[in-house]
């Protein structure tokens, strides 16, 4: 049951169905063995409700999936500069991934992201 996991979520790594699960989770409508609940007919009423209101009569639209926005992006910068071969002969760049924030920071400071080498690196934008 989903609760019974949200309960877990609540109380963290290592809570286990000990004391404080078990008053939170009576305290959400859950009863039975802490380590196999089961809604109460409280609950299932309250949660059958709440999809009545909230869905409507089925068949009802697609719900829609969360996807947060994407907050710590990192961009790919490579160096121009060949540092040694690969292993069929071609040109091995090195290439590293950089927070928008370090992106700023250096190019304010010295107009470009630098390689360990010294280079300035290609920024991929």
């Amino acid at each position: 049951m989903v609760i019974h996991e949200l309960v877990h979520a609540t109380l963290g790594y290592g809570a286990g169905h000990g004391a404080a699960f078990k008053q939170l989770a009576t305290a959400l409508g859950l009863t039975g063995k802490m380590t196999a609940t089961v809604a109460t007919d409280e609950l299932r009423e309250v949660l059958g409700d709440m999809v009545r209101r909230g869905l409507g009569p089925y068949p009802h639209s697609a719900l829609q999936q969360y996807v947060p926005k994407q907050t710590a992006r990192q961009i790919k910068a490579t160096c121009p500069v060949a540092h040694g071969e690969k292993k069929d002969g071609s040109p091995e760049f090195y290439v590293t991934r950089v927070s928008r924030k370090w992106i700023d920071y250096w190019t304010d400071r010295i107009g470009y992201i630098a390689c360990p080498c010294g280079e300035a690196m290609l920024v991929e934008e």
